[in-house]
């Protein structure tokens, strides 16, 4: 993490060198445009049980400076709100007998060695009763970022073509579950023993609570991932007027910004670009007026 907020230092750096020495020079300040910017972030993310991609939407919002080097190439800056998604899923299978005898020994320490007790009187193996929960978790976290690209541009005509990096950090992310727990011990117990049995329903739903139905939760999950992220970008435009449609490509280089999303980002984005008046010519103006 401290080298990923040394790069940023010196990314931020090298940035306000660049425009500081552009800015020195009246005839360079004159070239320099600016502008807000505005797109949608398609982030392509992989669901279960599916060898298809999907696209989850976000958020794209924020401003640009860009400036020729030459009639040909330029450089482009931007600062924006991001948002990007990823999706995971797993698979875990355990016993539902261990689950319940840790969740009950504090209470009643002996209960730690009634596998062997039961065992040993009917002898019958524990493990000749298929106890296994088969339990399943799918979701999907948004972040929300400050996305900072800077990319090289190249002009032919009226299009645009673009490459360089990214560097993003997080503000905020939220993630959304949907857990699933298949028991099928429980498919033979009758209803009616359950009920018969004292607060057995009650243990089994508050153990197990995704058995009958999938259950849906929802959580900031900010603190688990890292706060930086950086990538590569490439894309193309067409400029008309003082507005350039653009789309890109953002391939993040580090996995997932957590150890239990281990996918790199991948983002299609269209954003639309707009040309803001410029400070200079706006003043010359107002001054040839008065």
């Amino acid at each position: 993490m401290l080298q990923n907020k040394k790069s940023l230092i010196i990314t931020c750096l090298i940035v306000c060198a660049v425009v500081v020495a552009f800015n020195s020079n009246v005839a360079f300040a004159q070239k320099l445009n600016y502008g807000t910017v505005v797109g949608v972030n398609m982030s392509i993310v992989n669901p279960r049980n599916t060898d298809t991609d999907l696209m989850k939407e976000g958020l794209y919002a924020g401003l640009f400076v860009s400036y020729p080097i030459n009639k040909k190439i330029g450089l482009h800056i931007e600062g924006a709100f991001a948002q990007k998604h990823q999706m995971f899923f797993s698979n875990n299978n355990y016993s539902s007998f261990d689950i319940l005898i840790k969740r009950f020994s504090f209470l009643y320490p002996e209960m730690l060695n009634i596998k062997e007790l039961i065992e040993s009187n009917i002898n019958i193996p524990m493990n000749f009763i298929n106890d296994t929960v088969f339990e399943m978790l799918d979701g999907v976290t948004r972040f929300n970022t400050i996305d900072v690209p800077i990319t090289l541009t190249y002009d032919y005509k009226n299009f645009v073509f673009e490459a360089g990096a990214y560097i993003s950090y997080l503000l905020g992310a939220k993630t959304n579950t949907i857990k699933s727990q298949n028991i099928p011990i429980l498919s033979i117990i009758p209803d009616s023993l359950l009920t018969f049995v004292p607060y057995a329903e009650v243990l089994i739903n508050s153990t197990f609570p995704a058995h009958k139905k999938p259950l849906n939760e929802s959580f900031i999950s900010i603190s688990r991932f890292q706060d930086f992220d950086y990538g590569l970008i490439i894309g193309a435009g067409y400029k008309f007027g003082k507005f350039s449609l653009r789309l890109t490509y953002r391939y993040g280089l580090l996995q997932g910004q957590s150890p239990f999303l281990d996918a790199n980002h991948k983002v299609i984005q269209t954003r639309l670009t707009y040309n803001l008046p410029h400070l200079r010519k706006s003043k010359a103006k107002l001054n040839q007026t008065n």
